[in-house]
């Protein structure tokens, strides 16, 4: 089962949970996609860990993964959304692609250009993001159900070991 958004983009039924996005990356995207939604910009989670589900059934702009993320270490809230629409290896990605991201996140994202936020610096998974804000009313991660693994069908745990790691969760209503 599929799930619209409010202009009719099919969100697949499994949704991605981020621990602990940075706020400065967040409303950095954010202030960008009050004026251009559907601009594709970029979140870089430092993991050596590539998100398999992303990487072996890659999202597109017809075919998109809704993200939920907790904020600057409050892993019990939910605190925004966006929309995934491409996913990249980044040690894969070739000198040209390396290029235009870097163009991209110098006019949109000057923060993701230093240090390991570059598109050179450490990490695999390269997420291409739309459509991101902040919720007007956050939730508790644990309203969020697990998908797969041995969790699979429990509530997500609010005592999250570190930042920067990601679950798999099922859509959830949130009004």
């Amino acid at each position: 089962m599929a799930f619209l958004t409010d202009t009719q983009h099919v969100l697949r039924k499994e949704a991605l949970l981020i621990n602990s996005l940075q706020s400065t990356v967040a409303e950095e995207i954010i202030n960008v996609h009050r004026y251009l939604e559907e601009q594709v910009l970029f979140l870089q989670p430092h993991d050596s860990v590539a998100i398999t589900r992303l990487r072996d059934s890659r999202p597109s702009i017809n075919d998109r993964v809704r993200l939920w993320f907790t904020a600057d270490g409050d892993f019990s809230t939910v605190k925004g959304k966006a929309e995934i629409v491409g996913w990249d290896d980044k040690p894969s990605l070739s000198a040209e692609q390396r290029a235009l991201i870097a163009r991209i996140q110098g006019l949109l994202q000057p923060i993701e250009l230093v240090g390991d936020f570059s598109i050179f610096g450490r990490g695999v998974n390269l997420i291409h993001v739309t459509r991101m804000q902040w919720l007007e009313q956050p939730f508790s991660v644990s309203n969020l159900i697990t998908s797969g693994g041995p969790n699979d069908g429990k509530p997500v745990s609010e005592n999250k070991p570190r930042p920067g790691r990601w679950s798999y969760v099922r859509q959830v209503s949130t009004t």
